[in-house]
């Protein structure tokens, strides 16, 4: 009977401590001078944890990497923002994102 109690117990604490990750969906909105990355929890009723990780290229070929960690809330959004450092010789072109979150 213990047996059957500890393997019950270590079978419930390691799915208890299962943490998945998921993505979410992320938007961008490029213009010369910076990117903005969007990423929204409005698909879950509640609070999810989650990495954006955002990404951007300059016309010269100049990658540059941002990201922001939190809690997002139900019906709440996290934001990333990337500046160039001379937009009007050398603006951003092209950006992506990516958002990784759990419960």
């Amino acid at each position: 009977m213990k047996v059957i109690i500890v393997i019950l117990g270590l079978a419930l604490g390691s799915a208890a401590n299962a943490q998945q990750w998921f993505s979410v969906n992320a938007n961008c909105s490029v213009n010369a001078g910076n990117i903005q990355c969007t990423a929204c929890n409005y698909s879950y009723n509640r609070a999810i944890s989650c990495r954006l990780d955002a990404r951007a290229v300059s016309a010269y070929g100049y990658w540059m990497n941002q990201y922001n960690t939190g809690t997002l809330y139900p019906g709440n959004c996290m934001n990333v923002y990337i500046y160039a450092n001379n937009p009007y010789n050398d603006p951003i072109v092209n950006g992506s994102a990516s958002a990784q979150c759990r419960f």
